[in-house]
């Protein structure tokens, strides 16, 4: 069962060790085995199994087992949707992952965005980048300002935007664009 701390006030949990031992913290609601266990951040939410387990961060929400900051959270501003969403957030802070294992291995990257399932996986140091639809990666871990949209689209340099996979044949735009070839990227 929960556990109150006394130096802890406003708080909501259900579920076994939620909200069980930390240094404070208020306002916070937490539903699950250990979700917000170990916990000294304000205005959290937290459901699922291990969700935000340990954290100390203000302002994040995590929605599904082990999303967000396994094992420990410093970052703040984050939002988890998935299993295993932000699940390697160490000290990164407002990153949104939405879709399992979106930003799964971000650690302190941040102002980060990954929708789609796997979306934004491998990216772990960058920030300032966005990740959108079924397994849109990067190539590398420390990318800034970088943005893949598409299934399984994969950016592979800083400043830069990559629309689309390799099976994309036609792209329209009522605006002039700089076309490269595959073979050259």
């Amino acid at each position: 069962c929960a556990l109150p701390i006394s130096t802890q006030t406003n708080n909501t949990g259900v579920g076994l060790d939620t909200q069980s031992s930390g240094a404070g913290g208020s306002y916070n609601s937490s539903l699950g085995v250990n979700a917000l266990k170990t916990n000294s951040g304000n205005y959290c939410l937290a459901a699922g199994y291990n969700a935000l387990q340990s954290n100390s961060g203000d302002l994040n929400v995590a929605l599904g087992y082990l999303a967000v900051g396994s094992p420990a959270n410093s970052g703040g501003g984050l939002v988890g949707v998935g299993h295993q969403a932000l699940s390697s957030n160490s000290s990164g802070s407002f990153n949104t992952g939405c879709g399992g294992s979106a930003l799964g291995d971000v650690t302190s990257g941040a102002n980060n965005v990954g929708a789609g399932y796997n979306a934004g996986v491998g990216l772990s140091t960058g920030s300032n980048c966005t990740f959108v639809g079924y397994q849109a990666t990067p190539t590398t871990g420390a990318l800034q300002n970088a943005m893949a949209l598409g299934a399984t689209a994969s950016v592979n340099a800083s400043n830069k935007i990559r629309l689309g996979n390799v099976l994309v044949t036609s792209f329209e735009c009522a605006v002039s664009l700089t076309v490269t070839s595959d073979a050259r990227d």
